[in-house]
């Protein structure tokens, strides 16, 4: 799937996708590997 398909306007765009196939988050922009999994727990 390209990333404009789901929203992207940026690269890095890190998305967060559950079991399902769905986009539940995303974070726009260069990050460490701390701040997706901050984003995660935010979503879980």
């Amino acid at each position: 799937m390209r990333a404009r398909r789901l929203g992207a306007e940026y690269q890095p765009h890190v998305f967060l996708i559950d079991k399902d196939g769905r986009v539940v988050g995303s974070f726009e922009g260069g990050g460490e590997g701390a701040d997706w999994e901050s984003l995660a727990k935010q979503l879980s």
